[in-house]
């Protein structure tokens, strides 16, 4: 079977799906800020690109020209699979994501946190004395999963009226894969960094207290998830008018490389005082699991560092990216020691 053409223009042919893009797609998207900060593509049936922050903000906040019905792009058109609220729109959206915000409060997730060292150390103690492993299949895939597994679970009933089947299933389906694929792409991606930034890593280990700033600048810097919106409504943002029934991939790691908004948008810069991402959404999709990876995140990163606070890229085994919309390393051999 033959894959997709390869890209010869990516303001007007873009493609996701490029190895070049899989690899390392922050040069694509400075290179569209510059000269079309709206691209757009005639595959998956037509789709707009916005690579500028206050575009993809502009479109994330306007539910009456983006539905969130369809959130991914394909070149047919995707079915109708209902994963509340991630593809609920206004009003549906406000009562499918209150059932959900109890579990994921500050405090909820706190509770958690004894439980997710537990898992972090279990799992270093598999490898720790090899001299290397896979940073992405044996340390960071595993985190989310098992974090998560003894907190799946939706209360019986929303405004007195039972969840029907499709509900309860779609909401399974969205804490499933968004609370899973999602974090642990961007654990891997946090160890990629520090890996082959040893004044990074040295840093963490010596100034643990910046650990929370360093997430907070590990998810604007690497963002893992790209959301889609289908136009419902022709609009008109930033010069470029969405014609309905295209969709729009909303890129929010190209919209946390905009120099517009972060100074030295591509410089990682662990004590970023001033850092509005947009890692976890925009608007009213901002992620409801944003306390559960941040946790997740940097416990696993204080254990790691804890117990293995020098090690590298394995320069004789190649890294691995995933391909599509959640962006991390699926692959990430390592070794131990300086």
């Amino acid at each position: 079977m033959r894959g997709p053409s390869p890209v010869d223009d990516w303001a007007t042919d873009f493609d996701h799906r490029d190895p070049r893009w899989i690899e390392n797609p922050y040069p694509i998207w400075e290179e569209l800020r510059r000269s079309c900060p709206i691209a757009h593509t005639e595959r998956f049936l037509g789709a707009y690109f916005p690579s500028r922050y206050a575009d993809v903000k502009a479109i994330a906040y306007d539910t009456e020209h983006f539905s969130s019905r369809r959130i991914i792009v394909r070149e047919t058109r995707p079915p109708l699979i209902p994963a509340p609220p991630i593809t609920s729109d206004p009003p549906a959206h406000r009562p499918a994501k209150q059932v959900l915000l109890p579990a994921f409060t500050p405090e909820a997730i706190g509770r958690h946190e004894p439980r997710a060292r537990d898992i972090c150390r279990a799992l270093i103690g598999r490898f720790a004395d090899r001299g290397g492993c896979d940073a992405a299949v044996e340390y960071a895939q595993e985190i989310p999963v098992r974090v998560i597994a003894h907190m799946l679970g939706v209360p019986e009933r929303i405004d007195g009226r039972p969840l029907s089947d499709e509900h309860i299933n779609g909401t399974l389906r969205l804490l499933l894969i968004a609370g899973i694929d999602t974090t642990w792409s961007a654990i891997g991606s946090c160890l990629w960094h520090l890996a082959g930034h040893p004044q990074d890593r040295r840093r963490l280990v010596a100034e643990p207290s910046i650990m929370s700033s360093a997430v907070e600048e590990f998810l604007r810097a690497y963002a893992p998830v790209t959301m889609a919106r289908e136009v419902v409504k022709e609009t008109r943002i930033g010069g470029c008018t969405f014609t309905p029934g295209h969709m729009v991939l909303l890129s929010f790691p190209a919209a946390n490389r905009d120099p517009a908004e972060f100074p030295e948008a591509d410089r990682v810069v662990l004590d970023r005082k001033e850092n509005r991402h947009a890692a976890f959404g925009l608007g009213i999709h901002r992620c409801v699991g944003s306390n559960l990876a941040r946790m997740e995140i940097r416990v696993a990163l204080e254990e790691w560092l804890r117990q293995i606070p020098d090690f590298r890229l394995d320069p004789q085994a190649p890294v691995t990216w995933s391909q599509g919309t959640v962006r991390g390393p699926r692959r990430l051999p390592v070794l131990f020691g300086a």
